[in-house]
């Protein structure tokens, strides 16, 4: 096809994936803290999509830690989802609607990456 732009090759990007279950929110939590703790403290940004409940209580054990997070909020290094609310943005009747999905994914990763942050994300 004539005057047609070749598409870019995707950007490897090395990451890493993990799924754990849980018992009880308390160890649920305790992980959840300690992840995103980890990335913020070193200059990473979080992406967290959550439960209301759970972002709360997240956010009070973050700041028990000193960590600013309406600071990290503003520059987008901690970025707070509802669990609820993204879920539905992407499924349509029931099903994953790719192109939904990985929108909402690029414009994520793009805006807590920008300062070329590594990027921890939850949900």
């Amino acid at each position: 096809m004539h005057g047609a732009a070749p598409k870019a090759a995707p950007r490897e990007v090395p990451c890493e994936h993990l799924v754990q279950f849980y018992e009880a929110d308390e160890d649920f939590l305790d992980t959840l803290e300690r992840f995103v703790r980890g990335g913020l403290s070193t200059g990473e940004s979080a992406i967290v999509i959550a439960t209301p409940e759970h972002r709360w209580v997240l956010e009070q054990r973050l700041a028990a830690h000193g960590l600013d997070i309406a600071d990290a909020r503003a520059r987008d290094q901690y970025i707070p989802l509802d669990a609820e609310q993204t879920l539905g943005f992407f499924m349509r009747d029931g099903r994953l609607n790719d192109e939904r999905f990985f929108k909402l994914v690029r414009a994520l990763l793009t805006l807590a990456g920008n300062a070329d942050r590594k990027v921890r994300a939850f949900g």
